[in-house]
C-alpha cells in the first residue's frame, strides 16, 4: 500500500497520534510517497526488524551509488563520516561503536 502523509504538516506536526493510531489500524506497514520511504507503525513490527540481519542500517553507499560520479567524488569526504556513524552502520561496526 501506499500513502502520502506530509509530516511537516503543522497540523500533523500540533498533534500527530491520530495519524499514528490510523496507521497501526489500517496500514501498519506502508510505503510513504513524501518521504520515499517505508512507514512501520507497530512496535512489535519494529522490533522484529531491528533484530533482523536481512534489514540493514548501512544505506550511506546506498544513498551515494545513485548519485552522478562526479558528485560522488565531491561528497566523498561526507560518505565517509557517515558511514563511520553507529546509526548507520550494521555489526560489528556498529557493535564496537555501541
Amino acid at each position: 500500500m501506499t500513502t502520502a502523509i506530509d509530516f511537516s504538516d503543522p497540523a500533523i506536526q500540533a498533534n500527530p497520534y491520530p495519524v499514528y493510531e490510523r496507521l497501526r489500524d489500517e496500514s501498519p506497514v506502508v510505503w510513504n510517497e513524501p518521504t520515499n520511504s517505508w512507514l512501520i507503525s507497530r512496535y512489535d513490527d519494529i522490533v522484529t526488524l531491528l533484530n533482523d540481519p536481512r534489514v540493514s542500517s548501512a544505506r550511506v553507499d546506498a544513498t551515494f551509488r545513485v548519485l552522478p560520479e562526479d558528485i560522488q567524488q565531491e561528497l566523498e569526504p561526507l560518505r565517509h563520516v557517515l558511514s563511520q556513524r553507529m546509526l548507520l552502520t550494521d555489526p560489528p561496526t556498529h557493535t564496537r561503536l555501541k
